[in-house]
């Protein structure tokens, strides 16, 4: 989701999303949790594959290209 600073302006763009977040433990290299926005989901969890903190690239990546 993102935030604005202020209404007439896109240069404090805040994105925000941590209902569905998962913590790593020490340890612990990947998850198979299947959550989150279908239209964000990089293609290793819409796989049901095991995945890691990578996948979070490329849902910002779908936000910068719809930005």
């Amino acid at each position: 989701m993102p935030l604005l600073s202020t209404k007439a302006s896109f240069k404090g763009v805040k994105l925000i999303d941590f209902g569905m977040s998962k913590c790593f433990h020490p340890g612990e290299s990947t998850t198979r949790s299947h959550l989150g926005t279908p239209g964000y989901m990089a293609p290793e969890i819409m796989t049901h594959k095991p995945y890691n903190e990578l996948v979070d690239i490329w849902s910002l990546g779908t936000v910068a290209y719809i930005l």
